[in-house]
């Protein structure tokens, strides 16, 4: 009878014991000069948050697989979050500088910001040159967001790093000719 209110009051104590969470909230902003535009945020709780600011027309259908200026939210499964854990690491964004940039007009630019406990940390990246460790982060988000399944929502939510993306190329209409 001690031997199973040991195993009892174990797995209690192994229940109830505390997450390390890697952070708060993620954010991550991308523009690809001729593809799209969006904000993501996840959430401690495995909530992501996609919002489409801009996103280039199917050559084919003429239309964009999503709706613009339409929220939309997904739930990371348990590989990728212990995969973006491993990511972030312990020390969250603090290895990095604040800014990468080389000077080119075109190309993808993206910011992360990480929000854990006292900190907010923020990066900005339009260069071919940064660290491993980041580019391997920005891979991964930008692969998380085409991977998950998307649904649309009715929520607002305010992105730090919304500001910081290249707006959207420029619509020229076409004159026609008479």
């Amino acid at each position: 009878m001690k031997y199973l209110y040991s195993i009892l009051l174990l797995c209690l104590v192994l229940a109830c014991s505390k997450k390390q969470k890697t952070f708060d909230s993620l954010e991550f902003s991308f523009c690809s000069t001729f593809n799209e535009v969006y904000s993501m945020k996840i959430t401690n709780n495995d909530t992501i948050y996609v919002y489409h600011h801009w996103m280039s027309m199917d050559f084919h259908s003429g239309k964009t697989p999503f709706k613009l200026y339409q929220m939309y939210a997904g739930v990371m499964c348990e590989n990728d979050r212990k995969k973006l854990d491993k990511l972030i690491g312990s020390d969250g964004l603090n290895l990095f500088l604040p800014n990468y940039y080389e000077n080119f007009e075109d190309g993808s630019f993206y910011a992360i910001n990480l929000v854990k406990e006292n900190t907010d940390k923020t990066i900005f990246v339009h260069a071919r040159n940064v660290p491993a460790a980041l580019d391997s982060l920005a891979g991964f988000l930008y692969d998380l967001k085409h991977r998950i399944l998307l649904m649309p929502v009715n929520k607002t939510i305010s992105f730090k790093t919304a500001g910081a993306v290249v707006p959207p190329p420029i619509k020229f209409d076409l004159i026609k000719q008479q």
